[in-house]
């Protein structure tokens, strides 16, 4: 575990979360998870990633989709601001033609901490997208 001293007072850790005094914390979403309930229509498998309202996508790195069949579970694990208005968009790649929205987050700036579960069922798919906002 790595850990470091602020001038002896505070010990942090890669592994914690310090909230200090007066610091103010900038409401996140955390996105869990995307589950595939059917894919789209006319395939047993889809190819998906998320968008960002900022242009990020998701998987990052070389591999630039995810894989996913009925009953499969992606993971991104990622944060993103939920003090700002925009959207997570899931898409459907597609190699012929354009890559089809499957569903979207709509992010308000206004959302009250919890966790949510939200159905997409664009493009004849049915996804389950879980995320959670945490202030």
């Amino acid at each position: 575990m790595l850990t470091a001293s602020l001038f002896g007072l505070i010990t942090l850790s890669a592994c914690t979360r310090v909230d200090l005094p007066g610091a103010l914390s900038e409401p996140k979403l955390l996105l869990i998870s995307v589950k595939a309930i059917r894919p789209t229509s006319g395939s047993n498998t889809d190819t998906v990633y998320l968008k960002l309202s900022n242009n990020k996508r998701y998987p990052l790195g070389q591999i630039k989709t995810q894989t996913m069949q009925a009953g499969t579970i992606w993971r991104p694990n990622f944060f993103t601001s939920a003090s700002e208005r925009g959207s997570i968009v899931l898409f459907e790649a597609d190699s012929v033609t354009s890559d089809d929205e499957i569903g979207r987050i709509t992010i308000k700036g206004s959302e009250k901490p919890g966790s949510y579960k939200k159905r997409m069922t664009g493009d004849g798919s049915i996804y389950e997208v879980t995320y959670e906002v945490r202030h």
